[in-house]
This record gives C-alpha cells, sequence and structure tokens, in this order.
C-alpha cells in the first residue's frame, strides 16, 4: 500500500466511487454534466497553479518530502492545502459529471483522508522546520478555503 498511497491515487479510488454510483442510478442532464467537468476543470487549473507556484519557490511537490521553502504566494494566499483542495472538488465535479450529485458526498471521507494521512504530518514538518514563520501562516490562511 505504501507505493500507492499518495492522495492523486486515493482521489482515483473516490472518483471511480462516484463513477460506480452513477452506474446504478443516474441523473440524466447536458446542464448538470457540464456544470461538473466545469468543476473539473477548474480544479485541475487550481492544482497546476499551486504545482508551478510550489516548483518556482523549488521546493518538494510530493508529500512526505521535507520543504525547503514556506510557500506563501499565489492559491497558498487563500488555502494552506490548494492542491488537497483541488483533489476533492474533483471528486465534486466528477460526481456531478457523472450524473450523481449524491456521490458528492465522498469529497468528505476524501478530505478526512487527506488530513490524517498527508496535511496533519506535513503541517508538523513545516512547523519544525520553519517555526514562527510557519505559525504566522497557518493563523492567517485557512487550511481548506
Amino acid at each position: 500500500m505504501k507505493y500507492i498511497d499518495i492522495p492523486p491515487a486515493w482521489t482515483l479510488l473516490f472518483v471511480v466511487a462516484a463513477w460506480r454510483i452513477s452506474v446504478i442510478w443516474e441523473i440524466d442532464g447536458f446542464g448538470l454534466r457540464f456544470a461538473g467537468w466545469i468543476i473539473i476543470a477548474l480544479s485541475l487549473a487550481l492544482m497546476v497553479w499551486a504545482v508551478l507556484v510550489m516548483s518556482r519557490e523549488k521546493t518538494p511537490i510530493f508529500p512526505r518530502e521535507e520543504p525547503i521553502s514556506l510557500v506563501t504566494a499565489g492559491p497558498f494566499a487563500f488555502s494552506r492545502n490548494p492542491i488537497y483542495l483541488a483533489e476533492c472538488t474533483i471528486v465534486v465535479g466528477a460526481a456531478i459529471a457523472f450524473g450523481q450529485p449524491i456521490a458528492a458526498l465522498l469529497a468528505i471521507p476524501l478530505a478526512l483522508i487527506l488530513r490524517t494521512r498527508f496535511i496533519l504530518p506535513e503541517e508538523q514538518r513545516l512547523a519544525a522546520t520553519f517555526g514562527k514563520a510557519w505559525e504566522d501562516y497557518a493563523r492567517s490562511v485557512n487550511r481548506w478555503i
């Protein structure tokens, strides 16, 4: 499990679950499905933006790696975890695109898994590495939005 214990693998698992729920019963409607794809596109754009900002700061993108710099610019100015936020909204968008808005609730357990397995350990590393700068940032910017 350690080789697939990365946030995108968890996100894919929940997207597949949303798809399976839609196979059982789905709501048809072009507008609904289109809205889901728009949410997915915006989520991916947020993720790419965050990755570009992290790359510019030359800090690792992958979880469990030691941070090199405290990134507070770009999407990190309004969310401490824009990539994880994007992963959760991808699940919401997928559920809607698959015609099963109730499956958007799958974003809740995904958020809890991401928080427990990745966010809390990352925050501990950031606190140990950046001390007061991290504390000030964490006080001024919410974890999600």
